[in-house]
């Protein structure tokens, strides 16, 4: 191991011990599920069947949190998608 490595460990873990109880029940689950909220971040380039499966599965499990960000980026999906052009 590095000692910049060691060193940033030793930060985060200081950091770390300083948050609020909820604040550490937070960056827990922001670790645990990175994977998952880096295809969150960029929802654009995920299609909108896995947001929708990521959602009902976080349903699922009661994961409650991570169901309302996939459905957030469900929503902004819809939003940035460009108006439908009726036939005419």
């Amino acid at each position: 191991m590095s000692a910049d490595f060691d060193l940033e460990s030793a930060l985060f873990l200081l950091n770390f011990r300083r948050l609020s109880a909820e604040q550490q029940r937070l960056v827990e689950w922001m670790i645990h599920n990175i994977g998952t909220l880096d295809k969150l971040l960029s929802a654009g380039d995920t299609p909108v069947g896995a947001l929708s499966a990521l959602r009902d599965g976080a349903l699922e499990r009661g994961d409650d949190l991570l169901a309302l960000l996939a459905a957030y980026a469900l929503f902004q999906r819809q939003l940035d998608r460009p108006p439908e052009k009726n036939g005419g």
